[in-house]
């Protein structure tokens, strides 16, 4: 932490904080002209553009290692793109301490008040249509809200993919986090998920081996 290096050094954690700021604003005046940073960066602008301004950091720094075809280890270029976007002043980056989303990089607060806006619809969509988005038609509302929207479906799964509100369960299904059909966490959850599943009662013996347990 800022606190323990300015313990360790005998100065302030705001002095630390200001040498670091000092250090990555030399740092960013004398790299960005780098050939490799230039192409990390126009890299980054062209994948946000692509996924609507706004990428999931994981989901970025992936597609961006694919678009650059970069053949360092995963965790390095992780470490460089981070390092790059940051320094870039291009970017800006979204942490919530919440966990309600997940991290993401984003190019404008518009931007990044489109993705929100759309994901807190299409939570509101979900809950209100509970039984349609448990049977299976949760990409069908994800395409007509798309649609009203007017961004591509893959824009429109790429904002989902902002938010811990959704998730993939064990079947394949899609829906909210809180449902414990979609996201099962106790012995009962995971029962009462395989038997709707199912639509058949089934022993014992045969639901745990549907539960895998």
């Amino acid at each position: 932490t800022l606190q323990a290096i300015g313990d360790k050094y005998g100065i302030t954690r705001e002095r630390v904080r200001q040498i670091e700021a000092s250090s990555l604003e030399d740092l960013r005046r004398v790299s960005v002209n780098h050939p490799y940073v230039e192409r990390v960066v126009a890299g980054a602008a062209d994948v946000l553009q692509e996924m609507g301004g706004v990428a999931r950091e994981e989901l970025l720094i992936e597609k961006l290692k694919r678009t650059l075809r970069d053949k360092s280890p995963d965790g390095t270029f992780t470490n460089v793109a981070r390092f790059v976007l940051e320094f870039s002043k291009k970017f800006f980056s979204y942490r919530d301490q919440k966990g309600e989303w997940h991290p993401y990089w984003y190019v404008t607060e518009s931007a990044r008040r489109k993705a929100h806006g759309f994901v807190l619809d299409l939570v509101h969509t979900a809950k209100t249509n509970r039984a349609k988005v448990l049977g299976g038609d949760f990409h069908t509302i994800l395409a007509a809200q798309s649609k009203a929207a007017k961004i591509s479906p893959e824009v429109a799964k790429n904002f989902v993919q902002l938010s811990s509100a959704f998730v993939e369960g064990p079947f394949g299904e899609v829906g909210l986090a809180e449902w414990p059909e979609v996201n099962p966490k106790t012995a009962r959850d995971w029962a009462y998920a395989v038997l709707k599943r199912e639509g058949k009662p089934l022993h014992f013996s045969g639901l745990s081996e549907k539960i895998g347990v």
